[in-house]
């Protein structure tokens, strides 16, 4: 998942949707695009999660994914 900062607005905008840095996350309940979490980086979704047919998220050593 590419993620491009907006400093001007406050917001990040992945390529599947946007999110507030304002203290309020908001994101899809499906993950439709396979998504790689790099090394030492942490990821957090609040769920229930589900996953696209053929949808894959790789974990990598050193990185964590929460689901709320």
């Amino acid at each position: 998942m590419a993620i491009n900062e907006n400093a001007v607005t406050d917001t990040l905008t992945p390529t599947t949707g946007t999110l507030s840095v304002s203290g309020v996350f908001a994101n899809n309940q499906t993950i439709s695009v396979s998504t790689t979490i790099p090394s030492g980086y942490s990821a957090q979704s609040a769920g229930p999660i589900t996953l696209a047919s053929g949808v894959t998220v790789t974990i990598s050593s050193g990185s964590r994914w929460v689901v709320l």
